[in-house]
């Protein structure tokens, strides 16, 4: 058994993109919010589109106090958000909680204008089976250093600079030009997704409203701007103010058979309760309603709603309470057969969980039973 410790970090509500663009937009909200026609444009590559992909667990051998990984995810690169170690090898383990396509990824580092970092990329082949009683890493290159010329974004690519596929990453330090420290500030994956599997948002910047707006000017079309990014401070969510049963809603132009929508949740820790206990209603050309399903409970960071075929030309999403109503993003998806056997679910990782792999990469533990209370390996932080 390696006699290596791991804390686990639980991000459930920190289910975040972290390469996101500032849209820094002032509106004057009167009625209904609207983008205009090219506000923003989709940068394709290849026969497809780069986009950055969300990490929904941690898991660290090492973390000096005061400074845990969760810190390269909240779209901070100050240097009082990072994570940090001081033990060679230590190891950084991240979990996406499906399987995606990796085409390359971005580190911050602290100091980076000054400091070249060294680390080992490896990632877990899909082909590995999970039953097995080890786990085979696989070398995304080999070693990796830092430029010591920036402490933004630099970008490192896999072997050959191809593409790979993987739910797990781990990257592994080994030093830094003056001590034995890894200071990464933020770290982002990004995926490639071809053209063909883009499925049209119906919603992207159609004219939305919302019963009131938060100071601040985070107004209702922020919700459909294109960001899921939940932090607040990146202005890119729609907030209305306190008040007696809430609404937000996006006017869709034409009516259309609805399948998914997918509403994407705050992800700071002070609001992402302000989605929760909610009904969706559906609304024809002639103001008529003609579907409404409700949503119960908190949600994670995402809620797909599915709207079974149902006609509608505006949606609407409302508290059933007395409270604030925000969230980062609404997409809405035209109705296909595939969509007949949806139905309304949170967020949840794949059987994979980064528990099941640790266990087998750090223990003799039964993997189907592994778990934060019983393994006595990890240390759950609540967010």
């Amino acid at each position: 058994m390696k006699n290596t410790f791991l804390t686990k970090y639980s991000i459930n509500k920190w289910f975040l993109f972290v390469l996101t663009p500032l849209f820094l937009l002032q509106f004057i909200s009167c009625g209904k919010d609207e983008f205009g026609e090219g506000e923003y444009s989709v940068d394709y590559y290849k026969d497809g589109s780069l986009e950055s992909i969300p990490i929904a667990d941690l898991a660290v051998t090492n973390a000096l106090a005061n400074y845990p990984p969760t810190g390269i995810v909240d779209g901070s690169f100050s240097i009082n958000t990072r994570w940090s170690s001081n033990s060679l090898q230590s190891e950084l383990i991240i979990d996406f909680g499906e399987v995606k396509t990796i085409e390359y990824f971005q580190i911050a580092f602290a100091s980076g204008q000054q400091i070249n970092y060294s680390f080992d990329v490896d990632y877990l082949s899909t082909s590995t089976e999970t039953t097995n009683s080890t786990v085979i890493w696989l070398k995304g290159n080999n070693s990796y250093s830092s430029s010591g010329e920036t402490s933004d974004f630099e970008t490192f690519y896999f072997t050959d600079e191809e593409p790979i596929t993987t739910q797990f990453i781990k990257i592994t330090n080994l030093g830094n030009s003056i001590n034995d420290n890894i200071n990464i500030t933020e770290i982002d994956f990004v995926e490639y997704v071809k053209t063909e599997d883009l499925v049209e948002n119906i919603a992207l910047y159609k004219s939305t409203d919302q019963s009131s707006t938060a100071i601040g000017s985070l107004v209702s079309a922020y919700a459909v701007d294109g960001t899921i990014n939940g932090i607040g401070l990146v202005g890119s969510v729609s907030e209305t103010q306190s008040e007696a049963l809430p609404w937000w809603e996006v006017f869709l132009g034409n009516e259309y058979s609805i399948g998914d929508i997918t509403i994407w949740n705050r992800t700071d820790q002070c609001c992402s309760s302000y989605l929760e206990n909610f009904d969706v209603y559906f609304y024809d050309l002639e103001g008529s309603l003609t579907y409404t399903t409700s949503i119960f409970g908190a949600i994670n960071t995402k809620i797909n709603v599915n709207g079974a075929g149902n006609t509608a030309s505006r949606i609407r999403i409302q508290l059933r309470d007395t409270g604030i109503l925000s969230f980062a993003e609404v997409e809405v998806f035209e109705y296909t057969e595939d969509d007949d056997s949806s139905t309304n679910f949170n967020d949840s990782l794949d059987n994979i969980t980064i528990e099941h792999l640790i266990a087998k990469s750090y223990g003799n533990y039964n993997a189907s039973n592994v778990s934060i209370s019983d393994s006595g390996i990890f240390e759950e932080i609540s967010l």
